[in-house]
């Protein structure tokens, strides 16, 4: 399979868009990658898309979006940190390693953008492989009453101690259930 991810590109937003109506089965998550690309938090060249050579020419099989969060400490300093997701691949391509390029080079151009933390709601057996592990392990609290169990983060070069505390999302995030606790 030969795989080429970069940036998506505006003719894309609809594609994107319904890539992950499909992959998900519902508006929801294609309703957050739309408000993302209006929040503040948004950093174009950090939602990718892995695109597929074909017979038939390029066809879009995944995109992961990473944005800015807060993360806010206990005396009420909040800083930014990226947050993964949503990440959707089509479902004619889903098991042939697609969401994995896209974590890594997402995980690699974080690393060269200087970020210190990416936080990503998932499930352990997708991310762990990444280097993700409980973001409770690293004093990182869900927004609201989300289940920490369900929260992973992963620490690159430029993380220190002091990234804890509780992740606030922006509106961009309602579509989910993420309370609106960030402006940006």
């Amino acid at each position: 399979m030969n795989l080429k991810v970069r940036p998506e590109r505006p003719p894309e937003f609809e594609q994107v868009e319904e890539l992950h109506r499909l992959a998900f089965g519902g508006p929801n998550e294609a309703q957050v990658v739309a408000n993302v690309r209006h929040a503040a938090g948004h950093l174009p060249d950090f939602s990718l898309v892995g695109i597929l050579d074909s017979p038939e020419g390029e066809v879009l099989a995944g995109h992961i979006l990473f944005s800015h969060v807060g993360l806010e400490d206990d005396t009420g300093t909040v800083r930014r940190v990226l947050v993964l997701g949503p990440l959707a691949v089509h479902p004619d391509f889903q098991r042939r390693g697609v969401a994995g390029a896209l974590i890594r080079a997402g995980v690699q151009q974080a690393e060269a953008r200087g970020e210190a933390l990416i936080v990503v709601r998932g499930w352990d057996r997708i991310y762990g492989p990444f280097g993700f592990m409980p973001a409770s392990a690293q004093g990182i609290v869900p927004p609201g009453d989300l289940p920490a169990r369900s929260y992973l983060a992963r620490s690159l070069a430029a993380y220190t101690p002091d990234f804890r505390g509780t992740l606030r999302y922006p509106a961009a995030f309602q579509a989910v259930g993420y309370p609106v606790q960030w402006k940006g």
